[in-house]
């Protein structure tokens, strides 16, 4: 859990919640799955950077493609391909 690592985690169980939470709340940094139920992870960083409360928000995204195979222009601050171990995702968060 992210909370173990002295982090203040504000979860979402679905993308609407997600985004409105977000935008509300304006987080340190967006931890975000590449693949999501309604809308993949790359549309929804895309609206995270086209509204303004939450364009300079970072974005740590993550999924099981190599970020060399999504083959477009990203917009995340970083990205993990799955599985990735908890350490370095921790030191990720960190330097973002």
């Amino acid at each position: 859990k992210f909370s173990d690592y002295g982090f203040n985690v504000l979860a979402a169980e679905d993308i609407d919640t997600g985004e409105v939470k977000a935008i509300h709340f304006l987080p340190d940094i967006i931890v975000l799955n590449l693949f999501l139920p309604k809308i993949d992870g790359i549309t929804l960083c895309r609206k995270f950077r086209n509204k303004l409360r939450t364009s300079k928000i970072p974005i740590l995204m993550y999924g099981f493609m190599d970020f060399d195979g999504l083959g477009m222009d990203f917009v995340a601050n970083d990205y993990l391909t799955v599985p990735f171990d908890l350490d370095e995702l921790i030191r990720r968060i960190k330097i973002l």
